[in-house]
């Protein structure tokens, strides 16, 4: 605080302000949609018995897990150039690379093209 003053607090807000509305709208979009979806729409499977039935039909509470697993992933996915946008940003307090976080983004693909934007995206 000494260093930086009390406004570092607030660096990289930006970016992380939309990397939730992206993360957020799309997990809590999307996840009910393939919930749904693995109900209704499955594939039969055979149980022990030799019957034939929705392999999530039975158990819609297992769909809703599966449903949030798979949209929390594509959220992930969506929201990820932002987080690395922020974490440009946050990574110099100093301000001398990554300014802001347009520079963040401009700076971040002409030096390591797009996919820059895209590392780290394999352990989040």
């Amino acid at each position: 605080m000494d260093t930086y003053g009390s406004f570092s607090l607030f660096r990289g807000l930006g970016p992380t302000t939309a990397r939730e509305a992206v993360y957020t709208g799309g997990y809590l979009g999307i996840s009910p949609v393939i919930a749904h979806h693995l109900v209704e729409k499955t594939p039969e499977g055979i149980d022990d018995d030799g019957h034939r039935h929705p392999i999530f039909g039975n158990n819609p509470f297992l769909a809703r897990i599966a449903g949030a697993r798979i949209g929390g992933s594509f959220a992930a996915i969506a929201s990820h150039p932002d987080e690395c946008a922020k974490t440009f940003v946050q990574s110099d307090m100093t301000t001398y690379k990554w300014p802001n976080t347009r520079v963040a983004v401009f700076r971040g693909e002409v030096e390591g093209g797009m996919g820059k934007m895209w590392n780290g995206l394999g352990p989040r």
